[in-house]
């Protein structure tokens, strides 16, 4: 590229700590009355996190060159979001970009809360999941190595839960079995993510986690509290709703709302209000669209966005600490239905070649 400007730097979204940091430091160094550019310059050399970093360097070098800093913004699109976007947008053209700066240093640093918070939560049962698989893949097949080996020597025809089970450890202590294991795991490693990003697989495992009854509520009320607070960011620097809808649903992660948000635009463009517009998703939670039509009568529709994100966001710890609970015995029953499994399929045989000595 010329003109001394660096190619886009980034391959992948930022996490929400780094953009948090960066939107913070760089409100920090504008409200000092350091130039924009400056301190875009600054942050390049100081910035912890590589990535922002370059990216940084090249939102300076690309203002020094005569363009705005939404502009600059709008060519990192893997970094910078449309919401981040317009509010950049807005800000250049009343004149706040400071308090604009600020804004979206506190909703990232919200965002982070939130996302830490999830993975938090959902950490011990994804660990304690893993685990229980892990075991009862490889345990079976090799403490009862012996045990199998002598029914297959027995001469005896055991039952079929036990030539089921001998079959699967067989295949399991084989070659073939850590074969196929390396190579899933690679293909898993390498194609996985950008398989799981493609829209058609994206939506069909956001809709089938909806349906999952503990999950599908964390998922549904953790979409809800970001548009809630996405939406409160734009109606508050003077964005229109009809503009915000499509972002706020974006900046909620959740494909099926983003795809129901067609709705509300075209009740908004029908001249809808945008509780009946909302209503049209069929999403959000009653409760949601009761608080918003009191909204909508008094003129505290930014006020009461800000009171819902925070609600849902403590209703998503809440669905949260539910979905674990229920977890925890569900994956504790299967592995004592597996266990159980085995030791039948072990000791049906046993029994015979006792009652045969």
């Amino acid at each position: 590229m010329n003109g001394g400007l660096t190619k886009n730097p980034e391959s992948a979204r930022p996490s929400a700590e780094a953009l948090a940091v960066f939107f913070r430091s760089l409100a920090v160094l504008f409200e000092s009355s350091v130039h924009v550019s400056r301190a875009l310059e600054l942050l390049g050399r100081q910035s912890d996190d590589r990535r922002m970093a370059a990216v940084a360097a090249d939102l300076a070098a690309r203002i020094h060159s005569g363009v705005s800093m939404s502009q600059a913004m709008a060519l990192h699109p893997m970094t910078f979001t449309g919401i981040q976007l317009r509010l950049m947008q807005i800000g250049e053209r009343t004149g706040s970009v400071d308090g604009i700066l600020a804004r979206l240093a506190g909703y990232e640093e919200t965002r982070r809360r939130t996302t830490m918070r999830v993975k938090s939560a959902l950490t011990y049962p994804a660990f304690l999941f893993v685990m229980a698989t892990t075991m009862l893949i490889l345990v079976p097949p090799f403490l009862f190595e012996g045990i199998f080996r002598m029914i297959a020597n027995s001469g005896i025809e055991p039952p079929l839960i036990t030539q089921i089970v001998v079959g699967i450890s067989n295949f399991i202590r084989g070659p073939i079995f850590w074969v196929l294991l390396g190579v899933g795991m690679a293909v898993l490693v390498i194609f996985g993510p950008r398989l799981v990003r493609q829209p058609g697989v994206e939506m069909w495992l956001c809709t089938t986690a909806l349906r999952i009854p503990a999950l599908g509520r964390s998922l549904r009320m953790l979409a809800v509290s970001r548009f809630a607070r996405a939406m409160e960011l734009q109606l508050e620097v003077g964005e229109t709703p009809l503009r915000s809808l499509e972002l706020a649903a974006q900046a909620s992660g959740n494909p099926v709302l983003t795809d129901r948000i067609e709705r509300a635009v075209d009740g908004l463009r029908d001249g809808l209000t945008l509780t009946q517009a909302l209503d049209r998703t069929e999403f959000f939670p009653r409760p949601f669209i009761h608080m918003l039509t009191a909204s909508e009568e008094s003129a505290r529709t930014v006020s009461m966005m800000r009171r819902m994100a925070e609600v849902y966001e403590s209703e998503v710890e809440a669905a949260l600490d539910t979905f674990t609970a229920l977890l925890e015995p569900l994956v504790m029953l299967v592995m004592g239905v597996i266990v159980g499994v085995v030791v039948v399929a072990t000791m049906l045989p046993m029994m015979h070649l006792l009652q045969n000595l």
